[in-house]
């Protein structure tokens, strides 16, 4: 019945390709479980399994580091293989895609913020490339112009507040030294 409900979600992605699962997939198969990076379905299916059949007793006494998280290792790594195999059909037949567990790359963290801003830019670019090559010039020309007079907006905006910012403190001074001079 969960099969069912869990249809491949990105079946056309992963004919030959080569990925990076981050974040809680790297602490639970790196760091928790101390599989290699490049782990494969099975591997973690046969982990899942073992880790499933172990105590909370037995899991505290093989992962003394990370003794406050092993009471979610079954629920964890069934949850990481199921959504590898079944949702993004890693191990698949006719699939040779690999997925490697990183938490840096080239020493630069990797986690959701940063795989979203590149998911992003990479679609934006695509959007950009899709609407200059249709006839969408008029489309293109509205958005330059709405841009470049926001700018111009915000720049008269800006240059107001400083000149606002400007008269006010020269205003203060020129009191200052009235009050100095009534004083003396």
């Amino acid at each position: 019945v969960f099969l069912l409900l869990l249809p491949p979600l990105h079946p056309f992605l992963l004919i030959s390709d080569s990925f990076v699962a981050m974040s809680a997939f790297t602490g639970y198969i790196v760091d928790d479980l101390n599989l290699p990076e490049n782990s494969t379905v099975d591997m973690i299916a046969q982990e899942a399994e073992r880790v499933c059949g172990m105590t909370l007793d037995q899991l505290k006494a093989q992962y003394p580091s990370s003794a406050k998280y092993v009471d979610s290792f079954c629920l964890g790594t069934v949850y990481i293989q199921t959504i590898l195999e079944y949702g993004y059909g890693f191990g698949a037949p006719g699939s040779d895609a690999t997925v490697t567990f990183k938490g840096t790359i080239d020493n630069t963290e990797v986690g959701w913020a940063l795989g979203m801003l590149l998911n992003e830019i990479h679609y934006m670019s695509w959007e950009i490339q899709q609407s200059c090559s249709n006839d969408n010039s008029k489309v293109s020309k509205r958005y330059r112009d709405a841009t470049i007079a926001l700018a111009a907006l915000a720049s008269i905006l800006l240059c107001t507040i400083v000149w606002l910012c400007y008269k006010a403190n020269s205003r203060q001074s020129s009191n200052y030294s009235r009050e100095l001079m009534a004083e003396g």
